[in-house]
């Protein structure tokens, strides 16, 4: 299992560090997670263009982050989207820092990377591998692996997945008749 590598004690570093390890979240955490519900859900033959649809969301939401497109405004004010990782203190619980993906080097680019499985070099780098004693090791070309689940166990129904399959197979839009 993956583990946190030790704090950076350059700013700069660390800033890229906190961005990086947001990264390999939304990557573990939120696409293999869903690539693996594709697996189990999703007849074969339509297992890329789920897949696709699961990172064009996931683009999507970066873009959103980045402020690309309008925000949501009346006269008074507007309303933007951000993504935060927030490093805690194991011992207190507290939050030591929080990093702002809108304020970092540009959350579409870093995910450009992460999808390769660049998820930083050397100090910068924040997730290391015990099984290789290696902190560069993450092989993006791995399948996903979601740990404690078996292959042949089948998640509950969700929204999301029925709506996944519609759209995969030309089913129609759950607010219409209308074909997606």
């Amino acid at each position: 299992m993956p583990r946190l590598t030790d704090i950076p004690g350059d700013p700069r570093d660390f800033s890229l560090w906190m961005q990086h390890g947001v990264g390999y979240l939304l990557m573990r955490q939120v696409r293999d997670e869903m690539y693996y519900e594709i697996e189990s859900d999703v007849a074969p033959e339509h297992h890329q263009a789920a897949r696709s649809v699961v990172n064009d969301t996931i683009y999507k939401m970066c873009m959103l982050v980045e402020g690309i497109g309008p925000p949501l405004r009346n006269d008074t004010h507007s309303l933007e989207v951000d993504l935060v990782g927030r490093l805690v203190d194991n011992s207190t619980y507290e939050y030591v820092h929080h990093e702002s993906m809108f304020e970092g080097d540009g959350i579409c680019v870093g995910y450009h990377g992460w999808m390769q499985g660049d998820f930083g070099t050397g100090r910068a780098r924040p997730v290391a591998d015990p099984g290789t004693g290696s902190e560069g090791a993450d092989d993006a070309s791995a399948e996903p692996s979601c740990p404690g689940r078996s292959p042949s166990k089948r998640l509950p129904e969700s929204r999301g997945r029925r709506l996944l399959s519609r759209i995969i197979r030309g089913g129609r839009s759950p607010a219409s008749d209308e074909p997606l």
